[in-house]
């Protein structure tokens, strides 16, 4: 026969099991199987057209900077302290949970959907969160500064099949807030036909890769001094079954999402690898790949491009990457360690869209680029009739600086003789543009290699 000490510890450790499963570890609010009991229960007494809750996706801002900045600990101890700003503006049956590491929920119950009150609560509530959690935080002798980013979904909805589409639909909400930077999205009709057409196309994308719906163009790099094609650069179009030609500025953002980008950009590695190969004993010119960020993060990178070009036999010093101006100096640290590797492998790299972006003459100069393309939207401006002081002096400024870090110069976009004039009068070393060719076919670039 047990004794009563015996019964009264194993009731404490059910209890303290019980609690563990129940409960977050660190910030002691419920966790996430909870919460999604909690709202099964909800979400299956709720009558249609008389209750209404709204759930509350929250994501913590910089999260991830403020553990690899200030260190794990520091790092749990703000969500501690997060989740202790936010108790006290929830009412008694509000239900607030740790969904994952940064990630928390909040269930208003019972928001009265007759009349503005409801609506207001819910405004109240997430204005009262973001204002808290903006303020900063003293932990471990650090001032840390953050934010939140919250989606909203309101439920029952005619919409919402099963509980799992409520929190699918406000972590949509919640990247919207995202990209507005702190802010606040309530789940509704505009944002659910844009979540289905992003969901289409991210299908669709997929598709295209398997079904080989990704095609490649070419556009001369062309000598301003001799007007003689020095190279090209392979630019991706989207032969989409429905919706006909697409450039990448239709689907780019929403490849990156699904790491297809990096697919893209391999493809166009094996078709430039194959040109240079096939071409070998006509066409003596580089060819430029554009890369984007995912590919400087990307830790091999590097060896699927040798292997690449170790494949079709070719040399390195064929091969020019073409990074964006915003992108490397948003991935400075690593986009530095990037270029070097890659030059010590003969590939040389171009800074592409300059002056779009915000470099400065630090970052310039800290950045082994070998090229600098000036963008278009400089270049479309100048006219040797009309070109006005500013006009000139700014793209005048830009090939100096880049004169003056032994840089080699692209001008984008040249589509008459009159810029071409100052092109050539401003030292600038190679243009692209329609005044030579717009980007072609592989069969039409051969024609004009040949004939050049």
């Amino acid at each position: 026969m047990k004794s009563k000490e015996n019964i009264q510890d194993s009731e404490k450790t059910n209890k303290g099991i019980d609690y563990q499963v129940k409960y977050d570890f660190l910030t002691n609010v419920l966790n996430r199987r909870s919460l999604i009991n909690a709202l099964n229960t909800i979400y299956s007494q709720c009558n249609m057209g008389e209750d209404l809750h709204a759930y509350l996706f929250l994501d913590v801002d910089k999260f991830k900077n403020i553990n690899d900045r200030f260190g794990h600990d520091t790092g749990d101890k703000l969500l501690i302290s997060l989740v202790e700003r936010i108790k006290p503006l929830l009412h008694e049956d509000d239900i607030l949970a740790r969904m994952s590491g940064d990630e928390f929920a909040i269930i208003l119950k019972n928001i009265n959907q007759n009349s503005s009150d409801g609506m207001r609560r819910i405004n109240e509530v997430c204005a009262k969160i973001t204002s808290e959690l903006s303020r900063p935080f003293r932990l471990n002798q650090y001032e840390i500064f953050t934010g939140v980013s919250i989606g909203v979904r309101l439920f029952p909805d005619t919409d919402i099949e099963k509980v799992s589409d409520i929190i699918i639909q406000s972590d949509v909400a919640m990247y919207r807030s995202k990209h507005k930077k702190g802010s606040v999205t309530i789940y509704d009709e505009t944002i659910a036909q844009e979540f289905k057409d992003t969901t289409l196309l991210k299908e669709d994308l997929e598709k295209a890769y398997i079904n080989k719906e990704y095609v490649f163009y070419f556009q001369p790099k062309v000598e301003v001094q001799t007007n003689k094609i020095k190279g090209v650069e392979i630019l991706v179009r989207w032969q989409h079954p429905k919706r006909g030609w697409l450039l990448p500025s239709e689907f780019f953002k929403e490849a990156l999402k699904i790491g297809m980008v990096s697919k893209i950009t391999d493809l166009s590695i094996h078709e430039a690898c194959e040109f240079i190969a096939s071409t070998k004993e006509y066409y003596k010119g580089t060819i430029s790949i554009n890369v984007s960020s995912r590919e400087i993060e990307d830790t091999f990178f590097i060896s699927r491009l040798v292997s690449t070009i170790q494949e079709y036999g070719i040399e390195a010093n064929r091969i020019e990457l073409e990074i964006t101006e915003e992108e490397l100096i948003q991935n400075f640290d690593l986009a530095v360690i990037l270029i070097k590797q890659l030059q010590e492998l003969g590939i040389a790299v171009s800074m592409d869209d300059f002056g779009t972006g915000y470099s400065s003459i630090t970052y310039l100069h800290k950045l082994p680029v070998d090229t600098l393309k000036i963008d278009k939207s400089f270049i479309e401006n100048l006219n040797v009739h009309h070109t006005s002081d500013k006009d000139l002096v700014l793209v005048k400024t830009i090939a100096n600086m880049a004169k003056a870090f032994n840089l080699k110069i692209i001008a984008e976009g040249v589509e008459n003789e009159a810029q071409l004039s100052i092109v050539k009068e401003l030292g600038i070393d190679e243009y692209q543009g329609f005044l030579f060719s717009e980007a072609v076919d592989k069969e039409r670039l051969l024609e004009l290699v040949k004939h050049n």
